[in-house]
């Protein structure tokens, strides 16, 4: 009996014999004899009953927030059916007190303790356990509702929602929500245990964030036989990152499915570029950066969980201030059919980077861009992907789109992006994978230079930088690793060294150029043209090409 997580990882931890009672569930000796412990002998909680609660706290699936095992000890030491277990060595009084950043620093030290789980958290869901209804209960949204609430695991989650309030709590325990009139619209806030909220909305009403990582929309509440035929999708089919979810139109889509996790990406003033991280496959995830290089790690650790030993790569791309997006195409078999997830970005700038591997040049009979903007729409104001759906595990993103700004309008889109078609590298070891990564920069104007280093490998390698230009605008080629070492600012003229080490070719050092440093193995940064930083398995070249 070991709620919220896999019982084979508590088992892994040593804890105890086990005892199979029935196909698909076990009972951990010394939790249940602690949990019968609490109860009178004839209110012992029976085998079935341990099951339906195993059955209603099992993950809906694998969250990402890194923080659920410290917000669960949090409210453990806070629980006061631990507090004659805990009071020798914490005082739950002078606990409560504390800042709540104090108290999860001392719950990230104490760290998970079975017996606090059995009593902060098992205990009191079994007293909430009740009976399922035998018919669902209808509301009447005309009039106000009572929601019931339960903590578990350190979040307040829904328990039950009437029509008339509960006699079995008190009513300082229930929550009385007077109903708009209309309703236009229901958010439910939803993550890997059940339903955190819901918010009734009236015409013109804003839904507010409350933290959870999925929000579902319910609108056209009194419609159940009709089917609206058109662009716009259903958000009935689909939860979101944030309780206001765009309007998607299905021209703007790729492979939008009856059913998927949306994360909405936008382009607001305070982003300051995009983190990609890319596989042979295509890519695994893509993020919003309010600071430089600098992603939510909570986001990262998300996009790398279920990837195994796949080597992926982390690109960031800068959007400067002004900058916006014009256009943006996927690659997909003249058929209809997607090669890979690879997405293409065309600026205000006209900056044109492609996030995913290069498409070999005998796949271009057979395959085409499509313009994920259409002719009549305007500037590109955001991205939505399913890249955080938790369902898609170790496969690269499938559905994603644009949303356009109507209220800016933009030229019609280019049926393919204005690429420079550059010759790929030919050196590696024989066998390796012939996908190669590419990025690219004018190198007019270019004041000074950010390096890049992954400190982690033997050799040192450089693997990026970030070009700073006189007219203030940055842009990046290689990988622009946030947690990895960034030197310090070279200023121009730099000169670049590469050099061969396990079988691959790498830049070794990208330094200050003198009168004296003009080597001919050195590629010195001219003042004009352009510079392409190609990567990939089997290493790294850097080309200048003249414009």
């Amino acid at each position: 009996m070991y709620f919220g997580k896999d019982f084979k990882e508590f088992i892994a931890l040593g804890h105890g014999s086990w005892e199979a009672t029935m196909r698909g569930f076990l009972i951990h000796f010394a939790c249940h004899a602690l949990l019968s412990e609490t109860f009178a002998p004839p209110k012992r909680p029976s085998v079935e009953k341990l099951k339906r609660l195993s059955d209603a706290t099992k993950y809906l699936y694998t969250p990402r927030d890194p923080e659920l095992e410290t917000l669960a000890v949090r409210q453990a030491l806070l629980s006061p059916h631990t507090r004659d277990v805990v009071h020798d060595t914490c005082n739950q009084a002078l606990f409560g007190k504390l800042p709540p950043e104090i108290q999860l620093m001392i719950a990230r030290f104490t760290g998970s303790v079975w017996y606090l789980t059995i009593l902060a958290e098992v205990r009191p869901l079994l007293d909430e356990l009740t009976p399922a209804p035998l018919y669902p209960e209808q509301l009447s949204l005309t009039k106000s509702v009572f929601l019931s609430r339960i903590e578990y695991q350190g979040r307040s989650y829904l328990s039950a929602i009437h029509s008339k309030a509960s006699e079995n709590q008190g009513k300082n325990e229930q929550q009385c929500i007077d109903l708009p009139n209309p309703i236009d619209k229901i958010v439910v806030s939803v993550d890997h245990v059940g339903v955190r909220g819901v918010q009734f909305l009236g015409r013109n009403a804003s839904p507010a964030p409350d933290g959870s990582p999925w929000y579902e929309t319910i609108d056209g509440i009194f419609v159940r036989a009709m089917k609206v035929r058109g662009d716009r999708p259903s958000y009935g089919s689909c939860v979101w990152t944030a309780p206001d979810p765009p309007n998607l139109i299905m021209r703007n889509m790729r492979d939008f499915s009856k059913f998927c996790r949306l994360e909405y990406l936008k382009f607001t003033p305070d982003v300051r570029g995009l983190l990609v991280c890319c596989d042979n496959s295509g890519i695994q995830g893509i993020h919003a950066c309010t600071e430089l290089y600098q992603p939510p790690r909570c986001v990262v650790d998300f996009t790398e969980r279920g990837l195994g030993s796949k080597l992926i790569f982390w690109t960031y791309f800068p959007i400067n201030s002004g900058e916006t997006i014009e256009n943006a195409w996927n690659y997909q078999h003249q058929g209809g059919q997607c090669m890979s997830s690879s997405l293409t970005f065309r600026t205000s700038l006209g900056r044109t980077v492609l996030f995913g591997p290069e498409q070999p040049a005998i796949l271009a009979d057979t395959h085409q861009y499509r313009s994920l903007r259409r002719k009549g729409d305007g500037y590109i104001s955001g991205i939505v992907h399913d890249g955080l759906d938790p369902d898609l595990g170790p496969f690269p993103i499938w559905t994603f789109g644009v949303v356009c700004d109507s209220n800016r309008a933009a030229k019609d889109p280019e049926p393919e992006p204005p690429f420079r078609r550059y010759t790929m590298p030919r050196f590696g070891r024989p066998g390796m994978p012939g996908f190669w990564f590419i990025t690219e920069a004018k190198l007019d104007g270019v004041r000074r230079v950010r390096v890049s280093r992954d400190s982690k490998k033997s050799h040192n390698p450089c693997i990026g930088m970030l070009l700073y230009y006189e007219d203030g605008h940055i842009e990046s080629v290689g990988r622009v690793h946030w947690n990895l070492e960034m030197e310090r600012d070279i200023h121009t003229p730099v000169a670049i060294s590469t050099a061969f080490g396990a079988g691959t070719k790498y830049v070794k050092s990208i330094v200050p150029c003198s009168p004296r440093s003009r080597a001919p193995e050195l590629l010195i940064l001219p003042e004009r043209g352009t510079i392409v930083w190609w990567f990939s398995y089997r290493g790294d070249e850097v080309v200048i090409y003249d414009d």
